[in-house]
Order: C-alpha cells, then sequence, then structure tokens
C-alpha cells in the first residue's frame, strides 16, 4: 500500500478517534480521508490484494473497516466502471467522515 496513504490514514483515525473531534478541522480532515478512500478504491480496482491493503493499514480501526468497505463493492474491468466506483468510494468515505466529525457528527462534543 501507497506510504502516503498510511500516513493520512493514521492522521484520519486520530482525527477521528478524538475525544476532542469538534476541534477538528473537519472539513480538511474529510477532505483528506476521501482522497485516501480514493486511492484505496483505485489500488482494489486496479488488483491490489485485500491483505496488502489492510496490511498498509494495520492497527487504524478507520483505514481497516474503509478497506473491508472498499473490498464489498465489485471489481470492474472497464475504465468507465472502474472511474465511477472510484468517485462513489470517493464520496461515501465523505460523508463517513462527515457522519462522524462534521456538524452533528457522532464524536463531536457541542
Amino acid at each position: 500500500m501507497n506510504k502516503g496513504i498510511v500516513f493520512l490514514m493514521g492522521a484520519l483515525g486520530l482525527a477521528l478517534a478524538s475525544p476532542a473531534a469538534a476541534e477538528v478541522d473537519w472539513q480538511e480532515t474529510c477532505r483528506i480521508g476521501s482522497d485516501t478512500a480514493e486511492n484505496m478504491m483505485l489500488e482494489r480496482q486496479s488488483g491490489v490484494s485485500m491483505a496488502d491493503q489492510m496490511e498498509g493499514v494495520e492497527g487504524n480501526v478507520v483505514g481497516e473497516r474503509w478497506v473491508i468497505e472498499a473490498y464489498n463493492r465489485p471489481r470492474y474491468h472497464t475504465k468507465e466502471h472502474q472511474r465511477r466506483a472510484i468517485e462513489e468510494f470517493r464520496d461515501w468515505a465523505y460523508k463517513d467522515c462527515i457522519s462522524k466529525i462534521g456538524p452533528g457528527g457522532s464524536l463531536r462534543e457541542d
């Protein structure tokens, strides 16, 4: 797995697990998270094994959950379907992140 993804998942995991999530710049954190998810799904669509991706996010609850979700979705063989799957997963991850640390998110203290 890409080392940048590992770093970003670590940062995202800390932000999502933080009791002070209300103080986190949720828009930037979720944007970074969705970019990371986009790369996860790109790797999934490119044939990278789930085991390799799980190894890259080992110990990161958010990363592990997102890898599992990526592999619950189909792998496509046409570029158009792959592009759509990548975009949909990216947007799903952004929504997932917002549901945790965005306005009214479950981890916010406000």
